[in-house]
């Protein structure tokens, strides 16, 4: 009779339920449903199917295009057929990663071998083999093709005298019907040091299964014991615990898809879609593990697992910020669109100008917690310190409310004494933003620590230029309100207090658990220095950002203040990207800074600088050809500063040849040298701005931006190779990448 099974094989808790859904979605025979536990969400089948339905699964109908009744070209011949079977390809990869990761392997024991392919190609590779194959049709099937003598037995009953440097097992390990005490198998048949490698189907992975299988032209299986040939059903966090509950260091967890297929544009389209699935959170095809034994001899190339991981990580990370960027960069360019068709040219000016001293204020205002909070949460998270990372949080809301209220108060009287009357109404309620602003930066660098780069850019990015799109929409639509740059800054209040409320809410759940059970560490002296210190250089940037804006103006009018403002916004495309990679950069290189790796901080700055060029570089040719008509969006009027745009563009890009090189030096504690570099390029801006700006207006201010961001990222570049070793190049960045493909 088929056996029940009541507990979680992961987490042993007797608490679970019918997974409907799962159920459904295998389409299984009636005697038998998926079963969830409620604690760590693993799927098994309940009851699990009986030796003989097992043998019955087994037969050859099963490795039916699997390798068994039909035939593999030949290795290393007809790749290049317009369609061919890659198994041998992702078989041949699999084995240069095991090479790669451990040089001094020279045997593999393949559990599931199936009809053998694997091991035969190992073998030519020079290792020496041993299978097993649980199936009688695929020992046959392997003696016949390839003399392999494969043990036809099951894994709790093998034996060998030789313990073995490698185990493989793909797409077998959730076939097998008790994972702990297979894992305990695997374990005594590994050499000390030796490695395991688990490749799993990631089955219930994703919102796009329907969309995937409509590609590969699937229908839906019907009833069968086919349905029935996985007892569990593994996601990467199930697998990964049951991994080292048996004793394993995981080295590498990660999701992908398979090369399967080729020759069609449906299979191509596939792949890109497993490839944005897997990149948008995990939820690739497959689930592998690569795990070790624990053992004194330190065999396993770290370099390789480090460059496949930061890689993995940095993609993963920034491709869900690069989702959010451009979502984000849509809305701000909606916002800009409606704010400057609404006010026009001259209140559109106003309402920049007065931005231009917000963001200024603000930034003090944060005192540069919002910075130390990014560094210092990235650090303890990383180091397990959870009582100072949770003094770091409570101090900084009682210093940045200070603060920030401080600054709110000092506006509010000095735009009744300083600024112009028809401004001041406009800095009044601009000073309504300021704690509410600075608070919510504290809490976005809390979350971007903590690496959930998504959940810390939607209140900034999103949320709040999607409800302030909608109020002014309301306001100068539906309303008898005056189009003026008051009655824009005060739904820019509302729309920055429901920000802030979102960026609260995500910052209290994702703030890790541990820290409840902790008393507050607090390291003031130490974050306040930093804070400072860091405050001086974001300080810089924004005043080289902003600075233009005032001066214009101050110099000139309100309506060149507007049309400036336009194409300096449309020159932040190009960007984007670039700080959507720069999101997750920052965490990646404190916690690799912590830990003292050198050779890991340039892996992942190399892959960070190339993957912000490979974004980056098309969005300038794009600004620099249609620049004309990207201003006429905004309206006839903000035509005037095409050379503007097509200028900034270009000072932007040079960014990108040196990647976020300010990060490299902010996390890992050369704020001082940071701070000395930007003060130069601030100290080039306002010599020079000044005269360029009263002779050439627009076009001066935005040649003289472009000249102090090339120098900035200039003198970066050459400090970072002699302080920290590291080069920031965008060449070296991609002789890297050309290495490692190669």
């Amino acid at each position: 009779m088929p056996t029940p099974i009541n507990s979680c094989p992961i987490c042993e808790s007797k608490e679970s339920s019918t997974d409907s859904k799962a159920s459904f979605y295998l389409n299984l025979p009636e005697s038998f449903r998926v079963t969830i536990c409620n604690s760590c969400e693993m799927r098994w089948l309940n009851p699990q199917p009986t030796p003989e339905e097992y043998q019955a699964i087994y037969s050859e109908s099963y490795f039916s295009g699997h390798g068994g009744t039909s035939e593999f070209p030949a290795p290393k011949e007809n790749y290049e057929e317009d369609v061919i079977n890659t198994r041998y390809v992702w078989f041949e990869k699999r084995l240069d990663n095991i090479r790669a990761i451990f040089p001094e392997a020279k045997s593999i024991l393949d559990i599931g071998a199936g009809t053998g392919d694997f091991l035969h190609l190992a073998q030519k590779r020079g290792f020496e083999v041993a299978g097993l194959e649980l199936s009688e049709f695929g020992c046959k099937r392997a003696k016949e093709k390839f003399s392999l003598e494969l043990a036809c037995i099951e894994l709790d009953n093998f034996e060998s005298e030789h313990k073995f440097d490698v185990v493989h097992l793909s797409h077998v390990f959730e076939h097998l019907t008790d994972p702990n005490t297979s894992l305990q198998k695997i374990y005594s048949l590994l050499k000390p040091g030796g490695i395991v490698i688990i490749e799993v189907p990631n089955q219930f992975r994703s919102w796009v299964d329907n969309f995937v299988d409509s590609l590969q032209g699937r229908k839906q299986q019907p009833r069968s014991l086919h349905s029935i040939h996985h007892p569990f059903f593994y996601g990467i966090q199930q697998l990964s615990t049951v991994v080292k509950k048996n004793n394993f260091e995981i080295l590498h967890a990660t999701t992908h898809f398979p090369e399967r297929w080729a020759g069609s544009y449906k299979r191509l389209l596939l792949r890109a879609v497993d490839w944005f699935s897997d990149l948008c959170g995990g939820h690739g095809r497959n689930i592998e593990i690569i795990a070790r034994k624990p053992g004194e001899i330190e065999n396993i190339s770290h370099s390789h697992l480090k460059s496949k991981r930061s890689s993995r990580e940095l993609l993963s990370g920034s491709s869900q910020a690069f989702i959010v960027s451009i979502i984000g960069t849509i809305c701000a360019f909606v916002l800009n669109i409606i704010l400057a068709r609404f006010l026009g040219v001259n209140e559109y000016g106003s309402y920049n100008y007065v931005m231009s001293w917000l963001a200024i204020i603000i930034l003090i205002g944060t005192i540069g917690f919002d910075e130390a909070a990014l560094k210092y949460t990235a650090a303890y998270s990383g180091l397990k310190d959870w009582a100072s990372l949770k003094g770091l949080r409570t101090k900084g809301i009682v210093t940045i409310l200070q603060a920030s209220i401080v600054l709110a108060i000092a506006t509010i009287i000095l735009s009744r004494q300083l600024i112009a009357p028809e401004l001041s109404l406009t800095f009044l309620l601009a000073a309504l933003i300021i704690p509410l602003r600075t608070l919510m930066m504290f809490f976005q660098s809390i979350v971007r620590g903590l690496k959930r780069i998504v959940f810390a850019r939607l209140p900034e990015m999103v949320i709040q230029p999607l409800v302030l799109c909608t109020l002014v929409s309301i306001c100068f639509l539906f309303t008898s309100y005056e189009k003026s740059a008051s009655n824009a800054m005060a739904c820019n209040v509302i729309s920055t207090a429901i920000a802030l409320f979102a960026s609260y809410i995500f910052m209290t759940r994702f703030f890790p658990n541990e820290t409840k059970e902790v008393v507050h560490t607090y390291q003031t002296k130490e974050w306040i220095q930093t804070a400072l210190s860091l405050l001086l250089v974001t300080g810089m940037y924004v005043i080289l950002n902003q600075f233009d804006s005032i001066m214009i103006g101050t110099l000139r009018t309100m309506s060149e203040v507007g049309s400036y403002a336009v194409a300096s916004k449309a020159s932040m495309f190009v960007l984007f990207g670039f700080q959507a990679i720069g999101q997750i950069a920052g965490p990646m290189i404190s916690e690799g800074f912590a830990k003292d790796s050198k050779e890991e901080l340039q892996v992942v700055y190399s892959k960070i600088t190339f993957w912000s060029f490979i974004v980056a570089f098309p969005t300038i040719i794009l600004i620099c050809v249609g620049a004309p008509w990207i201003l006429s969006i905004f309206g006839g009027e903000f035509k005037v500063a095409t050379i503007a745009l097509i200028i900034l563009a270009l000072g932007q890009g040079s960014n990108i040849f040196v990647g976020p090189v300010g990060f490299l030096f902010t996390m890992t504690g050369y704020e001082k040298t940071a701070l000395k570099i930007v003060f130069i390029s601030l100290l080039f801006n306002v010599i020079f701005n000044v005269p360029a700006i009263y002779y050439y207006g627009a076009n001066g201010a935005a040649v003289v931006t472009a000249l102090s961001i090339l120098l900035r990222s200039g003198i970066m570049h050459i400090k970072a190779k002699e302080l920290l070793g590291i080069n920031s190049s965008i060449l070296y960045a991609f002789r890297e990448a050309m290495g490692h493909k190669a």
